[in-house]
């Protein structure tokens, strides 16, 4: 197959995203299938990022990837954590991305499939549009439960805020529901949104979880220090949808129970609230270790640091339908997991077997499990069950030949289509 990916997140970034697009990529080139992805420069998640590569990418110009592909970088805007200025960039990479495909098309190369990956969420207008115009199915991606993640329960919002926001939410739902209509196939991660998106009528729906690389595998045995401090991180991105001043409220109740001296946090990552939790952090007079993001080549030494690592949500409704991907690199671990979360997260980390379960946005109930930790540190020691669950169900390899089938789902039912037309 031909197959043209549309992303606004791509390797060398460092991400979630990037890290399944490009075990999904390698899988597909070294299976004899050409991939064009069409994306911008590196440039997430701050200005940096965009300074540290400028002028290394030629924009429009067809180029080898790292993974057998074949890669074309769009113009972007530079951005820092402002939701405003990130939308105008993702309409930006959208609109060039759209250009270029329809330029390519005239020129001669079309995709048999294209495969627009939502957040941004651009990234699936320039997919719609190319599909339509060009004649090829649409394979719509959404790693989070969109549209819900950003309008909530729609049947609930009226008589908490004023009627242009609720409007607007409205319109954005309503859009986002065409669009996943429109297309040949939706690719949820999880199964509870996809059975919302087919009770709301879209008839294929598919899903393909998250995963990690088999062979990134870590596994870091449990050490005592024997110093008494019982160390927690969080490693991932810091935005609002993760909740994290639970645990700078986890650690300052600690404190108050005389625990100063044996708990030491460590939140690894960048993020829209990472400079509200630093001026939270310094008002409180809370030891919290702020870092930035790691690359993958310091991972395990990263990991290596801490004894617990945590993984948070919200407590909202959308996100019972959302499984963060760093579940799945942290079960690879051996380490204990505490998850504050509900859903398919809480189920996944449930059937591990490495990890403790606390309500989301509940620094109670966290601090209650971080107290046990420090009096009872052979609970830090876990076995292999969460290794041999992330093998069995969640590793890429598999995950990238089932989506390669229902890419070739979608093309056959696209050449099934335009013969009827014909």
């Amino acid at each position: 197959m031909k197959i043209l990916l549309l992303t606004h997140y791509y390797e060398p970034e460092i991400g979630a995203p990037q890290r399944r697009w490009s075990a999904f990529v390698k899988h597909w080139t070294s299976a004899g299938h050409e991939v064009r992805v069409v994306c911008p420069p590196p440039h997430y998640p701050d200005r940096q990022a965009a300074a540290q590569w400028r002028g290394q990418y030629s924009f429009f110009k067809p180029a080898p990837g790292a993974l057998g592909e074949t890669v074309v970088r769009t113009p972007y805007l530079a951005h820092g954590f402002s939701g405003t200025v990130r939308l105008l960039d993702q309409l930006v990479v959208a609109t060039c991305s759209l250009a270029w495909t329809l330029s390519a098309a005239i020129g001669g190369w079309r995709p048999d499939v294209i495969v627009a990956t939502v957040p941004g969420l651009p990234s699936l207008l320039a997919g719609s549009a190319a599909s339509r115009v060009i004649d090829r199915p649409l394979v719509a991606e959404f790693r989070d439960a969109w549209p819900d993640v950003v309008t909530g329960d729609m049947s609930t919002q009226v008589a908490r805020q004023s009627l242009p926001r609720h409007l607007l939410k409205a319109a954005v739902f309503i859009s986002v529901t065409a669009l996943q209509k429109q297309a040949a196939t939706c690719i949820t991660t999880t199964e509870g949104f996809a059975t919302t998106l087919r009770e709301r009528g879209i008839k294929h729906v598919e899903v393909i979880s998250n995963g990690a690389e088999t062979a990134s595998f870590m596994e870091l045995e449990h050490t005592d220090r024997g110093d008494g401090i019982l160390r927690v991180q969080y490693l991932g991105t810091v935005g609002r949808s993760q909740g994290l001043s639970v645990l700078l409220n986890a650690v300052d109740e600690l404190y108050q129970r005389g625990y100063r001296e044996q708990v030491k946090l460590r939140i690894v990552g960048s993020g829209a609230d990472l400079p509200v939790l630093q001026a939270e952090a310094a008002r409180r007079s809370l030891d919290v270790d702020f870092q930035p993001p790691v690359s993958r080549a310091d991972l395990q030494k990263t990991y290596q640091w801490a004894d617990v690592e945590i993984v948070s949500l919200k407590d909202t409704k959308p996100f019972r339908h959302t499984v963060p991907s760093k579940i799945f690199e942290l079960l690879s671990l051996q380490r204990r997991i505490i998850g504050l979360v509900a859903g398919e997260a809480a189920d996944i980390l449930n059937d591990s077997g490495v990890s403790t379960l606390v309500p989301p946005e509940d620094c109670g109930a966290l601090a209650d499990t971080l107290e046990n930790l420090i009096h009872n540190r052979d609970e830090l020691v876990v076995d292999t069950t969460g290794r041999s669950l992330l093998h069995e169900k969640y590793n890429y390899t598999a995950l990238s030949r089932r989506y390669l089938a229902k890419l070739e789902r979608a093309v056959d039912r696209g050449r099934q289509g335009r013969a009827k037309h014909a």
